[in-house]
């Protein structure tokens, strides 16, 4: 599966989820930082089994 099927996958499950999760966190797949492709892209990278995909929310210290 492709990394931007999956993200259309969860948008199907969790309406919204590409405007107010993927707008403001990033991702990574085994640890390296990823960039989701666009409509008009392509699909991006090919996720296997076994693969690791962290969505890291924003991150702020004060």
């Amino acid at each position: 599966m492709s990394l931007k099927k999956l993200c259309d996958v969860l948008e199907e499950r969790y309406s919204g989820f590409k405007e107010r999760i993927l707008d403001s966190c990033l991702v990574t797949v085994n640890l390296e930082y990823v960039d989701i492709p666009g409509p008009d892209e392509g699909d991006g990278l090919e996720i296997r089994a076994g693969d690791e995909v962290a969505i890291i929310p924003p991150v702020s210290s004060g």
